[in-house]
Protein backbone atom coordinates (compact mmCIF):
# COMPACT_ATOMS: atom_id res chain seq x y z
CA UNK A 1 0.00 0.00 0.00
CA UNK A 2 1.01 3.42 -0.49
CA UNK A 3 -0.18 7.27 0.12
CA UNK A 4 -2.68 8.74 -3.09
CA UNK A 5 -3.86 12.30 -3.62
CA UNK A 6 -7.18 12.49 -4.41
CA UNK A 7 -8.64 15.72 -5.78
CA UNK A 8 -11.84 16.57 -6.29
CA UNK A 9 -13.15 20.20 -7.82
CA UNK A 10 -15.87 22.10 -8.86
CA UNK A 11 -16.11 22.08 -12.43
CA UNK A 12 -16.69 26.30 -12.68
CA UNK A 13 -14.24 26.67 -9.64
CA UNK A 14 -17.17 28.18 -7.47
CA UNK A 15 -17.31 27.28 -4.20
CA UNK A 16 -18.33 23.61 -3.17
CA UNK A 17 -19.73 23.80 0.19
CA UNK A 18 -20.46 27.91 0.83
CA UNK A 19 -21.51 27.34 4.10
CA UNK A 20 -20.21 26.29 7.05
CA UNK A 21 -23.08 23.53 8.04
CA UNK A 22 -22.55 22.32 4.47
CA UNK A 23 -18.63 22.40 4.70
CA UNK A 24 -19.62 19.98 8.06
CA UNK A 25 -21.77 17.84 6.52
CA UNK A 26 -19.17 17.37 3.61
CA UNK A 27 -16.59 16.55 6.19
CA UNK A 28 -18.82 13.57 7.95
CA UNK A 29 -19.04 12.05 4.39
CA UNK A 30 -15.35 11.66 3.55
CA UNK A 31 -15.20 10.38 6.90
CA UNK A 32 -18.14 7.66 6.24
CA UNK A 33 -16.30 6.98 2.80
CA UNK A 34 -12.86 7.16 3.04
CA UNK A 35 -12.50 7.07 7.25
CA UNK A 36 -10.52 4.23 7.49
CA UNK A 37 -7.60 5.17 4.56
CA UNK A 38 -7.68 8.85 5.06
CA UNK A 39 -4.56 10.22 6.26
CA UNK A 40 -4.93 13.91 5.79
CA UNK A 41 -7.26 15.75 3.77
CA UNK A 42 -8.87 19.42 3.50
CA UNK A 43 -11.92 20.74 2.20
CA UNK A 44 -11.20 24.66 0.52
CA UNK A 45 -13.63 26.98 -1.50
CA UNK A 46 -14.04 24.68 -4.79
CA UNK A 47 -12.22 21.81 -4.15
CA UNK A 48 -11.74 18.61 -1.64
CA UNK A 49 -8.34 17.25 -1.04
CA UNK A 50 -7.69 13.60 0.99
CA UNK A 51 -4.75 11.36 1.20
CA UNK A 52 -5.41 7.99 1.20
CA UNK A 53 -3.37 5.00 2.24
CA UNK A 54 -4.40 2.07 0.21
CA UNK A 55 -4.19 0.04 -2.73
CA UNK A 56 -4.66 1.93 -5.93
CA UNK A 57 -7.87 0.23 -7.03
CA UNK A 58 -9.16 1.01 -3.65
CA UNK A 59 -8.35 4.96 -4.20
CA UNK A 60 -10.42 5.17 -7.21
CA UNK A 61 -13.17 3.18 -5.49
CA UNK A 62 -12.91 5.99 -3.34
CA UNK A 63 -12.89 8.33 -5.00
CA UNK A 64 -15.79 7.30 -6.80
CA UNK A 65 -17.85 6.93 -3.65
CA UNK A 66 -16.83 10.56 -2.69
CA UNK A 67 -17.98 11.81 -6.26
CA UNK A 68 -21.88 10.11 -5.82
CA UNK A 69 -21.93 11.35 -2.35
CA UNK A 70 -20.49 14.66 -2.42
CA UNK A 71 -23.04 15.47 -5.64
CA UNK A 72 -26.18 15.70 -3.20
CA UNK A 73 -24.45 18.34 -0.92
CA UNK A 74 -22.12 20.58 -3.04
CA UNK A 75 -23.68 23.83 -4.91
CA UNK A 76 -21.91 23.48 -8.20
CA UNK A 77 -21.28 20.59 -10.45
CA UNK A 78 -18.20 18.42 -9.35
CA UNK A 79 -14.98 17.90 -12.07
CA UNK A 80 -14.53 13.96 -12.48
CA UNK A 81 -11.78 13.37 -9.70
CA UNK A 82 -8.57 13.27 -10.06
CA UNK A 83 -5.74 10.45 -8.40
CA UNK A 84 -1.95 10.93 -8.60
CA UNK A 85 0.72 9.16 -6.24
CA UNK A 86 2.57 10.48 -3.44
CA UNK A 87 6.34 9.00 -4.87
CA UNK A 88 8.23 9.35 -1.73
CA UNK A 89 8.76 11.07 2.03
CA UNK A 90 9.97 14.25 0.91
CA UNK A 91 7.10 14.42 -1.40
CA UNK A 92 4.67 13.22 1.52
CA UNK A 93 6.00 15.94 3.86
CA UNK A 94 5.11 18.96 0.86
CA UNK A 95 2.00 17.48 0.61
CA UNK A 96 1.47 17.80 4.46
CA UNK A 97 2.44 21.13 4.39
CA UNK A 98 0.53 22.09 1.46
CA UNK A 99 -2.84 20.91 2.37
CA UNK A 100 -2.23 22.31 6.02
CA UNK A 101 -1.80 25.92 3.82
CA UNK A 102 -4.41 25.50 1.88
CA UNK A 103 -6.76 28.28 3.94
CA UNK A 104 -4.17 30.46 3.81
CA UNK A 105 -3.39 30.21 0.17
CA UNK A 106 -6.89 30.92 -0.98
CA UNK A 107 -7.30 33.78 1.39
CA UNK A 108 -9.94 32.15 3.27
CA UNK A 109 -10.93 34.33 6.60
CA UNK A 110 -10.59 31.67 9.38
CA UNK A 111 -7.09 30.66 10.54
CA UNK A 112 -5.92 27.47 9.33
CA UNK A 113 -5.52 25.80 12.48
CA UNK A 114 -9.03 26.27 13.41
CA UNK A 115 -10.41 25.90 9.89
CA UNK A 116 -13.54 23.22 9.57
CA UNK A 117 -12.49 21.80 6.87
CA UNK A 118 -8.98 20.63 7.40
CA UNK A 119 -7.35 18.19 9.00
CA UNK A 120 -5.31 20.23 11.80
CA UNK A 121 -7.45 19.90 14.46
CA UNK A 122 -7.52 15.78 13.67
CA UNK A 123 -3.48 15.77 13.81
CA UNK A 124 -3.27 17.77 17.10
CA UNK A 125 -6.09 16.26 18.91
CA UNK A 126 -8.68 19.20 19.46
CA UNK A 127 -11.23 17.14 17.24
CA UNK A 128 -13.41 13.85 17.71
CA UNK A 129 -14.90 13.14 14.24
CA UNK A 130 -17.03 9.76 14.67
CA UNK A 131 -15.17 7.45 12.74
CA UNK A 132 -12.13 9.03 12.08
CA UNK A 133 -8.44 7.51 12.96
CA UNK A 134 -5.91 9.52 10.55
CA UNK A 135 -3.33 7.16 9.77
CA UNK A 136 -0.87 9.80 9.28
CA UNK A 137 1.76 7.54 11.12
CA UNK A 138 1.28 5.02 8.01
CA UNK A 139 1.99 7.80 5.35
CA UNK A 140 4.76 9.65 6.90
CA UNK A 141 6.32 7.61 10.23
CA UNK A 142 7.73 9.50 12.92
CA UNK A 143 4.97 12.13 12.48
CA UNK A 144 4.66 14.88 15.13
CA UNK A 145 2.30 17.48 15.79
CA UNK A 146 4.27 20.01 16.01
CA UNK A 147 5.26 19.17 12.47
CA UNK A 148 1.38 20.64 11.79
CA UNK A 149 1.92 23.37 14.47
CA UNK A 150 4.93 24.94 12.35
CA UNK A 151 3.31 24.51 8.97
CA UNK A 152 0.39 26.91 10.03
CA UNK A 153 2.77 29.38 12.24
CA UNK A 154 2.03 28.34 15.57
CA UNK A 155 4.47 27.90 18.45
CA UNK A 156 5.81 24.28 18.42
CA UNK A 157 5.25 23.72 22.00
CA UNK A 158 3.01 20.45 22.98
CA UNK A 159 -1.06 22.33 22.88
CA UNK A 160 -2.48 22.08 26.53
CA UNK A 161 -5.60 21.98 27.51
CA UNK A 162 -6.73 25.29 28.99
CA UNK A 163 -7.60 25.69 32.45
CA UNK A 164 -11.36 26.26 33.63
CA UNK A 165 -10.30 29.52 34.73
CA UNK A 166 -10.10 30.05 31.17
CA UNK A 167 -13.15 28.28 30.39
CA UNK A 168 -14.84 30.73 32.97
CA UNK A 169 -13.18 33.84 31.88
CA UNK A 170 -14.26 33.07 27.78
CA UNK A 171 -17.72 32.91 29.10
CA UNK A 172 -20.80 30.49 27.51
CA UNK A 173 -20.89 31.49 24.04
CA UNK A 174 -17.21 30.62 23.23
CA UNK A 175 -17.37 27.30 24.98
CA UNK A 176 -20.41 26.51 22.90
CA UNK A 177 -18.43 27.49 19.85
CA UNK A 178 -15.72 25.32 20.71
CA UNK A 179 -17.87 22.19 21.66
CA UNK A 180 -19.44 22.54 18.01
CA UNK A 181 -16.26 22.95 16.56
CA UNK A 182 -14.69 19.59 18.04
CA UNK A 183 -17.40 17.26 16.80
CA UNK A 184 -17.91 19.15 13.45
CA UNK A 185 -21.64 19.47 14.43
CA UNK A 186 -24.48 21.65 13.61
CA UNK A 187 -22.90 25.55 14.19
CA UNK A 188 -26.03 26.35 16.54
CA UNK A 189 -26.30 23.22 18.02
CA UNK A 190 -29.77 22.93 17.86
CA UNK A 191 -31.64 19.52 16.66
CA UNK A 192 -31.99 16.31 18.32
CA UNK A 193 -28.69 14.65 16.16
CA UNK A 194 -26.26 12.68 17.92
CA UNK A 195 -23.48 15.25 17.57
CA UNK A 196 -25.52 18.14 18.73
CA UNK A 197 -26.91 16.21 21.36
CA UNK A 198 -22.92 15.03 22.54
CA UNK A 199 -21.91 18.36 21.91
CA UNK A 200 -24.59 20.62 24.22
CA UNK A 201 -23.79 17.91 26.61
CA UNK A 202 -20.07 18.15 26.54
CA UNK A 203 -20.76 22.14 26.84
CA UNK A 204 -23.17 21.94 29.98
CA UNK A 205 -20.54 19.48 31.89
CA UNK A 206 -17.61 21.89 31.36
CA UNK A 207 -19.79 24.72 31.84
CA UNK A 208 -20.81 23.43 35.35
CA UNK A 209 -16.77 22.53 36.47
CA UNK A 210 -15.79 26.40 35.30
CA UNK A 211 -18.57 27.50 37.22
CA UNK A 212 -20.04 29.78 34.55
CA UNK A 213 -23.90 30.78 35.51
CA UNK A 214 -26.53 27.83 34.41
CA UNK A 215 -29.16 30.49 33.88
CA UNK A 216 -27.02 31.75 31.00
CA UNK A 217 -26.02 28.22 29.36
CA UNK A 218 -30.13 27.34 29.70
CA UNK A 219 -30.88 30.73 27.95
CA UNK A 220 -27.45 29.80 25.46
CA UNK A 221 -29.08 26.54 24.26
CA UNK A 222 -33.11 27.41 24.20
CA UNK A 223 -33.58 25.02 27.47
CA UNK A 224 -34.90 25.80 30.99
CA UNK A 225 -32.57 25.93 33.77
CA UNK A 226 -33.65 22.26 34.75
CA UNK A 227 -32.89 20.65 31.40
CA UNK A 228 -29.98 22.20 30.95
CA UNK A 229 -28.53 20.70 34.88
CA UNK A 230 -29.43 17.70 33.34
CA UNK A 231 -27.32 17.95 30.47
CA UNK A 232 -24.14 18.90 32.52
CA UNK A 233 -25.09 15.64 34.86
CA UNK A 234 -25.16 13.47 31.38
CA UNK A 235 -21.61 14.12 30.09
CA UNK A 236 -19.15 11.41 30.85
CA UNK A 237 -16.28 11.86 27.91
CA UNK A 238 -13.17 12.92 29.09
CA UNK A 239 -11.77 12.56 25.83
CA UNK A 240 -14.26 15.13 24.43
CA UNK A 241 -14.11 17.71 27.32
CA UNK A 242 -9.82 17.29 26.68
CA UNK A 243 -10.15 18.09 22.66
CA UNK A 244 -12.89 20.82 23.50
CA UNK A 245 -10.03 22.54 26.03
CA UNK A 246 -7.63 22.00 23.14
CA UNK A 247 -9.83 23.45 20.62
CA UNK A 248 -9.97 26.85 23.16
CA UNK A 249 -6.06 26.91 23.46
CA UNK A 250 -5.75 26.99 20.06
CA UNK A 251 -8.29 29.75 19.63
CA UNK A 252 -6.30 31.76 22.50
CA UNK A 253 -3.16 31.14 20.63
CA UNK A 254 -4.77 32.27 17.20
CA UNK A 255 -6.05 35.50 18.68
CA UNK A 256 -2.76 35.92 20.38
CA UNK A 257 -0.86 35.85 17.52
CA UNK A 258 -3.13 38.06 15.50
CA UNK A 259 -2.89 40.63 18.32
Amino acid sequence: MRPWHLRLSSETRHPLFPTEALRRRALHRLVDVAGRELALFCIVDEHLHAVEVCERKRAETIGRALSRVMRPLAAVPLAPCWLGPIHDRRHMENTLDYLLRQPAKHGLPEHPALWSGGCFLDLVGARRLPGLELRVLDALPRFRPSWAQAAVGLETRPLEPVDLRTVRSGGVSRLLTAASAVLAASPDLRGRGKLEVRARRAAAGLAMEAGLPIAELAWALGVDVRCARRMAAAATEPELHRAILLWLELDGLVAAAGA
